[in-house]
């Protein structure tokens, strides 16, 4: 096996996913769970009225990070990409007449029907229900009551494991030709998003690690503030180079 924590004088090229993987291993541990919700979708819950404030653990496996508070009320907002308007079997999201879970709510939504203009989903209409004996197939992340924010989702820099690794470039007469690792750059690197988090993530302090749920682990960006804040994703849930 390889051993992560070796450190050697050779030089060495070392594989994204393994420090990806130390990472993530460290980062599970430490970071708090939060929620956000990055291509947000509109729902509106008809049958709720009141405002509720809900109790969550900051950590699912350790209890000593506390607890926070999370509101859960009438409008709520979830991924786009967690809708369809067509279901099939291998979705875990929400579609017409569907049921799924509502993270750290211990309450079920069911879509009764979606609003369309000019073809695109633009909200979607659902009712809530304690979660009782209920086994949905699917359990969503969501932000009620959120507050606006800059997330960006950097991805790898490259294509390619070994993006200078080409003999046939390396060995080019033509001076004039351009570097091969430029043909590998990845044109989604980083992808910025309008996003919506909640309330106690959002005053955080530079520099805290959370781990927004079913996205990643996300920074406090040296330039956030409260009223604009800023997180940076340091590395996803899942190896980058899985297709």
């Amino acid at each position: 096996g390889i051993n992560a924590e070796y450190m050697g004088r050779s030089e060495v090229t070392t594989q994204v996913q393994l420090l990806e993987s130390c990472m993530r291993d460290e980062a599970d541990q430490t970071a708090p769970r939060a929620f956000a919700v990055l291509r947000p979708l509109l729902v509106n819950i008809t049958n709720l009225n009141e405002r509720r404030v809900l109790t969550i653990p900051n950590h699912p496996k350790d209890a000593s990070m506390g607890e926070r508070q999370v509101v859960l009320s009438k409008v709520l907002y979830i991924e786009q990409d967690d809708f369809r308007v067509t279901d099939s079997p291998d979705f875990f999201g929400l579609a017409p007449g569907k049921q799924v879970g509502l993270l750290g709510s211990g309450n079920v939504l069911t879509c009764v029907d979606c609003v369309e203009q000019d073809g695109i989903v633009t909200s979607l209409n659902a009712t809530l229900h304690e979660r009782g004996t209920s086994k949905p197939k699917g359990n969503l992340h969501w932000v009620s009551e959120g507050v606006e924010a800059e997330v960006r989702v950097y991805n790898v820099l490259f294509t390619d494991d070994n993006p200078v690794n080409d003999e046939a470039a390396a060995e080019s007469d033509d001076e004039d030709a351009k570097p091969s690792w430029l043909s590998h750059i990845n044109p989604h690197s980083l992808v910025v998003h309008k996003a919506l988090v909640e309330a106690a993530a959002a005053h955080a302090a530079v520099g805290q690690l959370f781990q927004f749920q079913r996205q990643g682990f996300f920074v406090v960006d040296t330039d956030s503030s409260p009223q604009q804040p800023i997180f940076n994703r340091t590395i996803p849930l899942r190896s980058s180079f899985e297709k």
